[in-house]
């Protein structure tokens, strides 16, 4: 079994200034696939396991999976991107880039503007 990943959504960010958001939602979770996206209209995308209700989030916009014993996220062609901030740095995610959960770490993702902190807890 993995180990669990929290996903907090803390908020958005527009032209540099982060706006909180105004109830942060944590998502436990020890499925070993999490697709992220946005659903078009009102029938849901049944295979979409994270919605996010940002029109600067793409239908399908990344997978976060467990693979080779550690969690990895990667974004999936996008529109808008999915950005990872660690250690003061950023990195756009694309296509062909895993990105490795790191436990106990505290990775900040960037969903096109919708920003969230990506934690695996080994328990």
């Amino acid at each position: 079994m993995p180990p669990k990943l929290l996903i907090e959504i803390l908020g958005t960010i527009s032209d540099g200034v982060f706006t909180p958001a105004p109830l942060v939602v944590s998502v436990r979770t020890t499925d070993e696939r999490i697709l992220v996206g946005r659903r078009l209209d009102a029938q849901m995308d049944v295979r979409l396991n994270l919605y996010l209700s940002s029109y600067t989030v793409s239908p399908r916009h990344a997978l976060i999976f467990f693979k080779d014993e550690a969690w990895h996220i990667r974004d999936l062609g996008s529109e808008n991107g999915t950005w990872i901030y660690n250690d003061n740095a950023a990195a756009s995610l694309t296509p062909d880039y895993l990105q490795e959960l790191v436990i106990d770490d505290k990775l900040e993702v960037v969903f096109g503007r919708v920003v969230a902190r990506l934690t695996v807890h080994k328990e």
